[in-house]
């Protein structure tokens, strides 16, 4: 089990994500999901920093060998971007889904909202984006929003704990197939 504090989830916090190909559940609690743009989540990042991981088990760790990896996949090929990285998961209090589903692009309203694994996938994407870059690369993310509100007690706990949760990979793995991530 890994040790866990959670704090509480920031009620001010109301971004409206803008998602491609996305689909969202009709179930209680709410799940949606779809290509989030990385420039919106450098700009998510560059507005609130380390808070946007309050729920998260740990922040974002700085430019490190993996996460400079990260950067510069999103600089090279940043096409293949969605291809390469596992994606993101949002926790929110509450997710708004847009009334037209058919459409590519879908605007969800999420408050109080908090990215509870993808620290390093945001925090390299806010790396490599600088606040203001006028020639972003167009690069897409995957990302799963889960709505709390009305799932009990533990739930956002849960999701937190059991989303930054796997099997170790020993190095040799990753050898045998020739290539890192």
């Amino acid at each position: 089990m890994l040790p866990f504090w959670p704090t509480r989830i920031r009620k001010r916090s109301r971004p409206r994500l803008t998602l491609r190909f996305h689909r969202a559940t009709d179930t209680t609690p709410k799940v949606a999901f779809g290509l989030i743009s990385a420039q919106q989540l450098a700009a998510l990042y560059h507005e609130h920093g380390a808070l946007l991981f309050d729920q998260n088990i740990r922040s974002f760790l700085g430019r490190n060998t993996l996460n400079k990896e990260i950067e510069a996949s999103l600089r090279s090929t940043p096409e293949l971007f969605a291809h390469y990285n596992n994606g993101i998961t949002m926790i929110c209090r509450q997710l708004r889904v847009p009334r037209t589903k058919n459409r590519p692009f879908g605007q969800y309203l999420a408050r109080g909202l908090s990215i509870v694994n993808g620290a390093q996938t945001v925090g390299s994407i806010a790396q490599a984006i600088p606040n203001g870059d006028p020639n972003p690369p167009e690069a897409y993310v995957m990302v799963t929003i889960i709505e709390t509100q009305g799932a009990g007690d533990t739930f956002a706990v849960d999701v937190t704990r059991t989303r930054n949760t796997q099997n170790p990979i020993p190095q040799r793995s990753i050898c045998r197939t020739g290539h890192r991530q």
